[in-house]
């Protein structure tokens, strides 16, 4: 007899084995608000910062996609912790938007306050009162069944029973059961 053993992860090896492999669960280099803010500025100043702020712009990526490709990139180098890069997203999002305009490039926020959508509660119970219609069961009218009994069939359509039915010994024959074979166990 061969043993097999299975080379997975027993329930709960997560919470024994060591994670501060990564830099995301280690403590972060920097905590201050103040000091996150300034971190990003300075790293977008930097060469490969404005060249890649500059690239996307040019590839008209939303504002808020590269401030969330530079905030991610710092949680998983461990700059920062993510609480903290949600937090500074707003003044990030800002600079870029003040680089965009200083060297005349187009830009879209990628997050318009035109998009959300307010609702009153007497506009929730309208809602609310439509689906309650729309869950209710409805009876089709009689121009619908005419249409849908005209409508062509695929294969693997619903058979209709409005059309006549195979005889008892249709359906046997059908199954291999015929008269002319009455053995039970195979035998003649």
């Amino acid at each position: 007899m061969i043993k097999q053993t299975i080379d997975a992860p027993i329930p709960g090896e997560n919470y024994t084995s060591d994670t501060r492999n990564y830099p995301w669960h280690r403590e972060a280099d920097i905590h201050d608000y103040d000091d996150a803010v300034d971190h990003m500025i300075t790293r977008m100043s930097r060469k490969d910062g404005l060249s890649l702020v500059y690239s996307l712009l040019e590839l008209e990526t939303p504002i808020a996609t590269i401030t969330s490709i530079l905030l991610l990139q710092a949680v998983s180098r461990g700059t920062l912790h993510i609480d903290m890069a949600i937090i500074i997203a707003g003044p990030v999002a800002r600079h870029i938007e003040i680089f965009a305009k200083r060297n005349g490039m187009s830009y879209d926020i990628g997050a318009d306050a035109d998009d959300e959508v307010v609702y009153t509660p007497s506009e929730l119970r309208a809602v609310m009162e439509m689906d309650k219609k729309a869950d209710a069961p409805v009876e089709d009218a009689p121009e619908a069944a005419e249409e849908q009994a005209e409508a062509p069939q695929g294969l693997m359509a619903a058979p209709s029973m409005d059309g006549e039915q195979a005889s008892e010994e249709e359906q046997m024959n059908m199954l291999g059961m015929t008269d002319e074979e009455e053995t039970t166990d195979g035998l003649a």
